[in-house]
């Protein structure tokens, strides 16, 4: 399973985990048809979804206590004339103050520019860094003839409130990574893992044991037939009891991108003279009812044990 080697070595670690995966929630802005579709001379514009999601994967200007705001809107030409659509028509507010935007990962999501013919549609999305938790107001401008005196505007209102009620489904993947983590590593009960991955408990810690053992055997040097798996059971039991006592780990969701899970540590520190810091990628994969799983099977899978079993 894992296809690394394991040894034991610098074993006890004080780690800190922050994991970023691919989620994306699926809380939309309950609002009424009027206060969604709203139409000037020659546009009707209508929102079609709100939802808060995670920043880009390498995006770094989002703060702890910020969300990127994802607005899907679409506009349909309700004149005889061309009419021109780009995102930079749209403009969001957050306590009467203009915030940023962001790109995504997938720019294909974004609302693109557009000459639209008469009764043609367009539709896509449009991405803002806020503070979760806010009321927000997007304003639709609809150029004028020239002067910025004749643009006529539409306003939509935002709650941030009715968006966090499935905030939490952002941070589903860093909870399965975590449960994986106290199961197979640190040797805890811990009685959500099955319902956030989906995974049977004691298959994976089955295949992780034995697979900690053989690599044990093979990098020490030792032979298959002078290792009783008596005295192997005790000491992968005092790692993991080890490890349990002297690491703290703490996991988050940081970025969206695709189905790949990145693991950004904070602090990686050694309990003795040196320190690191590094990134591991490994990979989980979605199922239908939202959980998570940790590839066992995949390379990369070994590169988190070893930040806890060092060779």
């Amino acid at each position: 399973m894992f296809k690394k080697k394991l040894s034991l070595f610098l074993l006890i670690l004080c780690v800190t985990v922050v994991a970023a995966a691919c989620s994306g929630g699926k809380d939309k802005t309950a609002a009424k048809e009027n206060d969604t579709k709203k139409s000037l001379d020659a546009a009707e514009v209508k929102v079609e979804s709100a939802e808060y999601t995670l920043p880009p994967q390498y995006d770094t200007s989002v703060q702890d206590d910020q969300y990127v705001l994802k607005v899907n809107v679409s506009v349909k030409n309700i004149s005889k004339e061309p009419l021109n659509v780009d995102k930079s028509n749209f403009t969001l507010y957050q306590d009467d103050a203009q915030v940023s935007t962001i790109s995504p990962d997938d720019y294909n999501e974004v609302l693109s520019s557009s000459s639209l013919n008469a009764d043609k549609v367009t539709k896509g999305g449009l991405f803002f860094v806020v503070d979760k938790d806010k009321d927000y107001q997007l304003v639709y401008t609809e150029p004028g003839s020239g002067s910025k005196k004749d643009d006529k505007t539409l306003e939509f209102d935002i709650k941030g409130k009715d968006l966090m009620k499935k905030a939490d489904t952002l941070q589903a993947s860093a909870k399965a990574l975590s449960s994986y983590i106290d199961v197979m590593i640190f040797g805890k009960k811990n009685d959500d893992f099955e319902k956030l991955t989906g995974d049977n408990k004691s298959t994976v810690v089955n295949e992780f044991d034995k697979s900690f053992k053989q690599g044990y055997i093979t990098s020490s040097g030792i032979s298959s037939s002078s290792a009783k798996d008596e005295n192997l059971d005790k000491l992968l039991k005092a790692v993991k009891e080890t490890l349990a006592e002297k690491s703290k780990v703490s996991t988050k969701t940081k970025s969206i991108s695709g189905d790949l899970l990145s693991i950004y540590p904070d602090e990686f520190k050694k309990l003795g003279p040196s320190s690191s810091e590094e990134t591991v990628e490994v990979n989980m994969k979605k199922n239908d009812i939202d959980q998570w799983k940790l590839d066992l099977n995949d390379y990369k899978t070994s590169s988190l044990v070893e930040k806890f079993i060092k060779n």
